[in-house]
């Protein structure tokens, strides 16, 4: 024998043997399949726990609207106060109805499509009648040149 060989079969001898029954080994697997398990239902309820991407998205997109939401309000409460004062039923523009004022408020335009209908009211014009039909005639022309997005 060689010094190597030698040196391997002396280093054999000192390593404990131990006999390991199939059964053994079907044990441990079924064992470490158990403590995975154990750990996927951990990283489960540690997942419902800690949103994910699309959950912190989403409530991103919520928060958003809802500030959008709250400033459209303002803005439209500041709008019909605006009208108010120089109409006492401010109209505001629905699915069926657009209403559009003059930047004074003076003249408020609504066309109604379910009635196929223009409305033209305007304030301000008692006693002359050759400067309302002007006033009048000219809204027209803007309402019937105007295109709604």
């Amino acid at each position: 024998m060689t010094f190597n060989a030698k040196m391997l079969t002396a280093l054999l001898a000192l390593v404990p043997v131990a006999f390991v029954s199939a059964d053994d080994i079907w044990g441990e697997l079924e064992q470490e399949a158990g403590q995975l398990g154990d750990s996927a239902q951990q990283s489960a309820e540690n997942a419902s726990k800690k949103p994910t991407e699309f959950e912190l998205y989403k409530k991103r997109q919520q928060e958003e609207f809802a500030a959008y939401r709250k400033i459209f309000e303002e803005e439209l409460e500041e709008y019909r106060n605006a009208i108010k004062q120089r109409w006492d039923d401010p109209e505001i523009s629905s699915r069926k109805v657009w209403v559009s004022y003059t930047d004074d408020y003076a003249v408020k335009r609504a066309v109604d499509f379910e009635k196929n209908t223009l409305t033209i009211s305007a304030q301000g014009l008692q006693g002359n009648q050759k400067a309302a039909y002007k006033k009048f005639e000219d809204q027209i022309r803007q309402v019937l040149s105007t295109t709604v997005a």
